[in-house]
């Protein structure tokens, strides 16, 4: 026994709690919204301290030290739940009795309550009595509510911001001519590919140099002064205006004819110049050439990443791209999540209507949750008559009510087939990625159970695997 264990004060305080009940009283108001202690050899007995019918907004005097009093206000869910811890402690008394259950107000309003319990055993392990403790922490679930729907919002709008930069650094990088940002000094601080190309510099390089040395030597004076003037009274405007022609110098020392194009945008560093350059002795022959490669691309990656019937992404771009929001989720702790989506009784449908009918109806499917995914989603047809949509950035509340949203609009869609033919529903299972995950496969296994949840509730619903773990956030 340790000295902690024999402390004086511990003895004292233990003697005066058997002596004095004034002692006891004060302990359990001061830290504790309620006592009960209930008789489980007469289990319709159960003496509930005063505190306890206060907190819930009744008269003490009302009621009456029954076990109904309080299960007739208890959320069926939770009683289910306490019910469960409760047989599970009287089997094994290391089962804790401990869980968080929500009560009705005499106003109307949710409370809830903590309430944790032990079993009180006779000589021969036999549970003859229960006692237990309550405490409100209504404000704090409600501020945990609070954070998560704050959080959700804050999740959505650093989604759209981290889209919005991407898609701005994809065009910079992307863009056909050369384009450089210069500050107010004519130094260099931003390149892309198309201008290491143009000058022979690499982007290092060119972030090392004034623009004033990529003009040829003959007009650098007064260059630099044009561009002194162009800072300070900027418009969107070509250069050259007032001369034939105007040349850029490349590294080996040659000239390049171009058309160049200034435009300013304010940074957190001050006012920069956005200059586009075009070498336009190859300007025919670049656009033919970058037009071709588009067109060949885009025929290249339809044929390689789509479903030839739907038109949907197939399984093989699908998982490219799951892979790689696995691996955002593991670097940069990115949200991601993911909806699998049957059609019920699609069998049934080919085989009372024909495959052509199962054809239209594959398509009308995949043509509604198309409409009604977000930018930024994957959606894809990996078999059959599968679908799974990849959302990233994506809570798992977020996740739930777009899913609930697609399978309202398959059920309400009035596009028909044919006079007489079939209703089509969907049913669907959401899964979010956690740090235990290893792999994608683990996320779509997860979605395939919730699936799997869907059908055996009786198809055309939403369920998630994870749906006891949230199950205390349901209101009444």
């Amino acid at each position: 026994m340790t000295d902690f264990d024999e402390h004086y004060l511990k003895k004292e305080l233990y003697e005066l709690l058997q002596k004095d009940s004034a002692t006891f009283d004060f302990l359990q108001k001061a830290s504790l919204d309620g006592l009960w202690y209930w008789d489980l050899e007469s289990p319709e007995h159960e003496w509930m301290s005063p505190e306890f019918w206060m907190t819930l907004g009744e008269d003490p005097a009302n009621k009456k030290h029954l076990a109904d009093e309080w299960k007739d206000i208890i959320h069926p869910k939770d009683l289910q739940i306490a019910i469960s811890n409760f047989e599970k402690h009287l089997e094994d008394p290391n089962h804790p009795y401990d869980q968080i259950v929500r009560y009705k107000h005499k106003n109307g309003s949710t409370v809830w309550v903590r309430c944790r319990g032990f079993a009180i055993r006779d000589e021969d392990g036999t549970p003859i009595r229960m006692l237990g403790a309550h405490n409100n922490i209504t404000k704090l679930m409600e501020m945990e509510q609070r954070y998560k729907k704050n959080l959700a919002a804050l999740d959505e709008l650093y989604a759209s911001t981290k889209l919005a930069l991407e898609e701005s650094d994809e065009i910079f990088n992307q863009a056909p001519d050369a384009i450089i940002q210069v500050d107010s000094d004519g130094y260099i601080t931003k390149s892309n590919e198309e201008a290491s190309k143009l000058f022979g510099y690499s982007s290092t390089e060119l972030s090392e140099l004034k623009v004033d040395e990529l003009v040829p030597s003959r007009y650098r004076d007064t260059h630099a002064k044009h561009r002194t003037d162009y800072h300070d009274n900027p418009s969107i405007r070509p250069m050259g205006k007032f001369r034939k022609g105007i040349f850029a110098t490349h590294k080996d020392g040659h000239e390049i004819p171009v058309e160049i194009r200034l435009s300013v945008i304010n940074t957190r560093f001050g006012r920069h110049t956005l200059a586009t350059i075009r070498d336009i002795s190859e300007y025919k022959a670049l656009i033919e050439s970058l037009e071709q490669k588009v067109r060949e691309n885009e025929t290249l990656s339809w044929q390689v990443s789509r479903d030839s019937l739907t038109g949907m992404y197939n399984r093989r771009y699908f998982e490219e791209i799951g892979h790689r929001e696995f691996s955002n989720f593991h670097r940069h702790q990115i949200p991601l999540a993911i909806m699998m989506v049957d059609i019920d009784h699609f069998k049934s449908v080919n085989d009372t209507y024909g495959h052509a009918i199962g054809d239209v109806v594959l398509k009308r499917v995949a043509q509604c949750i198309s409409e009604w995914t977000r930018s930024g989603d994957t959606f894809a047809r990996i078999g059959g008559e599968e679908f799974a949509v990849l959302l990233p950035m994506t809570s798992a509340n977020a996740c739930e009510v777009l899913a609930e949203r697609l399978r309202y609009k398959v059920e309400e869609s009035e596009e028909a087939l044919d006079p007489g033919g079939p209703r089509v529903t969907i049913s669907i299972g959401v899964a979010v990625l956690k740090e235990e995950d290893t792999s994608l496969e683990d996320l779509m296994n997860r979605a395939d159970k919730a699936l799997y949840l869907s059908k055996q509730r009786g198809r055309n619903c939403v369920s998630s695997c994870d749906e006891m773990d949230v199950a205390h956030t349901e209101e009444f």
